[in-house]
């Protein structure tokens, strides 16, 4: 049976939730000021693994959910047939550039249908 989760960890978790791309060194300021008492390298790393903030080998956390490993490998060979990952992330990242001027992905494509719109007419 599972270890009920202390205060503490209960407290980080939340506040991971708030931010989870914070570093260490912040995460741990953060959580210091916000309730005035120390936390500890480990409670951080467990905190991070309740929240489902780390990755295993086995599965990784995606935006809908986790993502199989049976998803990992047809991803990994439709990567294959466009190059492979490493140029599919030299294409991610230039879109992503891309994405970000327009608000995220949804907005960019809604700036091409319009600007496609245009085109025609």
């Amino acid at each position: 049976m599972p270890r009920p989760k202390s205060q503490k960890m209960e407290q980080a978790i939340a506040l991971l939730q708030t931010m989870p791309k914070a570093k260490l060194g912040e995460f741990v300021t953060a959580f210091e000021k916000a309730h005035s008492i120390p936390i500890s390298q480990p409670v951080v790393f467990l905190a991070k693994k309740h929240a489902g903030l780390t990755r295993s080998h086995k599965k990784a956390k995606g935006p809908e959910g986790t993502i199989s490993v049976e998803q990992m490998q047809k991803i990994k060979e439709m990567a294959k047939q466009h190059g492979g990952i490493k140029e599919i992330r030299k294409q991610l990242a230039k879109l992503k550039t891309i994405a970000d001027e327009a608000g995220g992905f949804e907005q960019l494509e809604q700036c091409f249908d319009i600007l496609e719109e245009l085109k025609r007419k």
